[in-house]
């Protein structure tokens, strides 16, 4: 059964903590600000973990970590030993290469706009990430965008390269101004960012 599409978090929640494994980055920005249409809403399909079943985000994270994760960065040279560049050394095992494709599927299904983000289905860290994003509440711009940088710059340092950008840092370094926040803590779209810097118009900081 699919999830409900709107999740209810504060300050105090696990989801808007930074040093938390639940952190939900978009929504936490979202409620230091008090600003919306940044996070995304989703619907998740129900899964079973240790001898519980849940349909939150913060679960379906937690399974795609704990189903998927080793076997996934096990394809793929260990980022510190090449730069952070992305080289793949082996291939997923079919099944479940195939069941990545499925969670994937699944979830666009139940949330059509996510349709719009284009997945290189034959790369595994790109299935995994695309579906860490969503779990994480990324709207699909941001998810795009983040596939679509790594993609282009085969690297893992996705924020610090957009950070390179001239034209990329200066909203990002007005938005952190304005909020008094040191860093976004993930890799917004240059659209999600003029969303961002058009809302704050006096934000309310918690």
């Amino acid at each position: 059964m699919a999830g409900l599409r709107r999740y209810f978090y504060d300050a105090a929640s696990p989801e808007c903590d930074i040093g938390s494994s639940a952190l939900k980055p978009a929504a936490m920005f979202e409620v230091r600000t008090g600003i919306s249409g940044i996070a995304a809403q989703y619907a998740f399909p129900e899964r079973a973990l240790e001898g519980q079943t849940g349909n939150t985000p913060t679960f379906y994270e937690s399974y795609l970590s704990q189903t998927y994760a080793a076997a996934v960065f096990a394809c793929y040279k260990p980022p510190r030993q090449c730069n952070f560049n992305i080289i793949k050394i082996a291939d997923l095992a079919p099944d479940t290469m195939a069941a990545l494709r499925w969670d994937w599927h699944e979830l666009v299904a139940l949330n059509p706009e996510l349709g719009a983000v284009t997945v290189d289905e034959g790369e595994p860290r790109e299935l995994f990430d695309a579906l860490a994003g969503a779990a994480c509440l990324l709207n699909p711009d941001d998810i795009s965008f983040f596939l679509e940088k790594r993609r282009i710059t085969k690297n893992l340092a996705t924020s610090a390269l957009c950070l390179d950008d001239p034209a990329y840092r200066a909203p990002y370094d007005d938005i952190c101004k304005i909020t008094g926040l040191e860093t976004i803590s993930w890799v917004p779209a240059p659209s999600t960012l003029c969303r961002m810097k058009d809302s704050l118009a006096g934000p309310k900081i918690t």
